[in-house]
């Protein structure tokens, strides 16, 4: 892998150590927003594995969809002016929130007990914002037909509804934005690594499949050739 780092940055390649918290479309460029920073691409290629965690929470797959969602852009229209949180406690957490605003004004961030560790920007935006920050335990969700509640370690809150935007983004965080269509938890792509989005590509573990390192290598390289001639097309 060193090696491979170095040939790439002889190449003029640059290397950058940071979290992406959300890619989004601006007309025909692609801006990949991280914790520190924000890129301008025009092909994307996921290759960001398969994330096998999930928030260990009582009831949080029963209320899927009834109240508990996984995309602020997707479903945040259905909480207009309504009660609604964010399971998180970094910078992801604090992005889908700030994007929850454009829907209600009463958003509280529920950390589920761990410390917020988000930039000193981010803490200005929330305070600015007026979002609330609620950092205990949650011990599960509950509701009849829908979500109505978190049962909390000192008590309980009403909520309408919850985004979960806990630890870091994941491939299918970045599918569901962009409208990238998967299946049983793995991004479709064609034989060329291409995704149902113009631009994105996929390779790796988050397409689904065999699950190993030599084969992850072999669907980068595709996939890097493929990107490249779908570049030079776009220079025509």
């Amino acid at each position: 892998m060193k090696l491979g780092e170095q040939q790439a940055k002889e190449l003029g390649v640059s290397i950058i150590e940071d979290s992406v918290i959300s890619i989004d479309l601006n007309g025909k460029i692609y801006n990949v927003v991280t914790k520190n920073d924000t890129y301008e691409a025009k092909t994307i290629l996921i290759a960001t594995g398969q994330s096998i965690n999930k928030v260990k929470i009582e009831n949080i797959e029963s209320f899927e969809g009834k109240g508990i969602h996984y995309c602020v852009v997707c479903d945040g229209f259905f909480y207009n002016n309504k009660k609604v949180g964010i399971l998180g406690y970094n910078d992801y957490g604090v992005h889908e929130a700030l994007e929850l605003i454009n829907f209600s004004k009463d958003i509280t961030i529920y950390t589920n007990g761990n410390e917020l560790q988000i930039s000193e920007q981010n803490k200005s935006k929330i305070q600015g914002n007026n979002i609330l920050i609620n950092n205990k335990k949650i011990i599960k969700f509950e509701g009849k037909d829908k979500l109505e509640k978190i049962v909390l370690e000192d008590g309980e809150v009403p909520l309408e509804g919850i985004f979960i935007a806990y630890g870091l983004a994941s491939s299918l965080d970045f599918a569901r934005k962009l409208g990238i269509l998967v299946d049983k938890g793995s991004i479709i792509v064609d034989k060329d690594h291409k995704t149902n989005v113009p631009g994105i590509f996929a390779a790796g573990d988050c397409i689904g499949g065999f699950k190993q390192v030599s084969i992850s290598v072999g669907q980068g390289a595709v996939a890097g050739q493929k990107i490249v001639e779908y570049i030079r097309k776009l220079g025509k």
